[in-house]
């Protein structure tokens, strides 16, 4: 005998099925930003102590998890294979804890952020060097070199910053990574040098990317619990109609 559901049962099926082709979406999405967050970790993990991984990798589980499953959940739906939709409902229950948990850590982090990262920043610029004869000062080197060139910054408060190191001291002169053209410079001992520090523009990038972990965590988070909804209610209705028909499956 055929599975009718009745009218009710139809329509959370088709509703379901929509909700899960959102779910695949979602979930490459969950994917390709934790991805670039991490990415953006390694970039930086020299002052960021790859906190990212905290809870960027979170979001790639999440996110190939919940498109695997959402798939999964549109065929059991299809086929009204109700032990199948328990098991999409245990696993993206999983999931929605996970992202919950990947958005606090996000929020959590960034609220963190701004005093230790002007003190790690203080201390990077406080041992630049001019030579990179060891891996930890090619390290700071290139972190520093990397943030001024990228954010178009000098120092850490103002250009200013740098005549307190050691060398600043020793040479005189500005890093070639704080060296400007254009209208955004301002001459110091003869040098034009970018006029605004980094702890506007780079902290600013830090912050919105942890941010960005949690925002999308805590809102696909909450969003899936819809997915959880509609399973347990397609679940209902099919246990019902199986034992009114004597369903063996």
């Amino acid at each position: 005998m055929g599975k009718d559901l009745g009218c009710l049962g139809q329509s959370i099926r088709i509703a379901f099925i929509v909700l899960n082709i959102i779910f695949v979406v979602i979930g490459l999405a969950l994917l390709g930003i934790g991805i670039y967050l991490v990415a953006v970790g390694s970039t930086y993990e020299f002052i960021t102590q790859n906190q990212y991984a905290s809870a960027a990798p979170i979001l790639i589980v999440c996110g190939a998890v919940t498109a695997i499953v959402a798939v999964v959940g549109i065929i059991a739906a299809i086929g009204l294979w109700w032990p199948v939709l328990l098991i999409y409902f245990i696993i993206i229950l999983i999931v929605v804890i996970l992202e919950l948990v990947a958005g606090i850590l996000g929020f959590v982090f960034r609220s963190e952020l701004a005093d230790y990262y002007t003190d790690t920043f203080n201390d990077t610029l406080s041992d630049y060097r001019l030579d990179n004869d060891t891996d930890f000062q090619s390290d700071v080197n290139n972190f520093v070199d990397t943030v001024q060139e990228n954010f178009e910054c000098c120092g850490i408060s103002s250009p200013n910053d740098w005549e307190l190191t050691e060398f600043y001291q020793e040479t005189d002169m500005f890093p070639e990574s704080c060296m400007c053209e254009g209208d955004d410079c301002t001459i110091i001992n003869n040098q034009s040098v970018y006029s605004e520090g980094c702890d506007g523009s780079f902290f600013e990038f830090i912050e919105e990317n942890a941010a960005i972990i949690g925002g999308i965590g805590i809102a696909f988070g909450i969003f899936e619990i819809f997915g959880i909804i509609f399973a347990i209610i397609l679940c209902c209705c099919l246990f019902t109609q199986r034992n009114k028909d004597n369903w063996t499956i």
